[in-house]
């Protein structure tokens, strides 16, 4: 569960944003960030959180550790290996695929199904599920978010 609600509250008293201000500039609706403030909206979606954050500086790291306290640091899997024989062994040095669905699916723990979803039907991101995938290929936080809806017309 996210606590949006919290951090907004949070970065709205350090930078005297008001709500109507915000709002103006996620092009969120007032109500749309009462209820996000008021825990009602139990699905964060990555626009939305990419959205906010930025408006209050684009401090990832920071909005991180307050909108998902319990995300842990080590929380991907690991992609088992089978063990190679000597020419399998040989044979990876030319093995350039990474970062497949299928493989970003074992390390986060999202079903495969939500992953072909995001990556090739109309699935709704959800910003925690960026945070895991960024995390899973390697990404500093937020840099999914900044990379993906930056120069988008959103």
């Amino acid at each position: 569960m996210h606590k949006i609600g919290d951090y907004i509250e949070f970065k709205k008293r350090i930078s005297g944003f008001t709500e109507e201000f915000l709002a103006m500039q996620t092009d969120l609706s007032q109500s749309h960030i009462n209820k996000l403030k008021n825990g009602n909206v139990p699905k964060l979606s990555a626009l939305t959180f990419y959205k906010i954050v930025t408006v209050f500086g684009g401090d990832f790291k920071e909005a991180i550790k307050i909108v998902f306290p319990d995300f842990p640091n080590n929380i991907l899997k690991k992609v088992p290996q089978k063990k190679r024989n000597q020419f399998g062994t040989f044979m990876l040095k030319f093995e350039n695929v990474t970062n497949t669905p299928k493989i970003i699916s074992i390390k986060t723990g999202i079903p495969e199904a939500r992953i072909l979803d995001l990556f090739f039907r109309n699935g709704s991101l959800e910003a925690f599920e960026l945070l895991l995938i960024e995390k899973a290929i390697g990404k500093k936080p937020g840099e999914l978010f900044i990379d993906f809806f930056q120069n988008k017309d959103i």
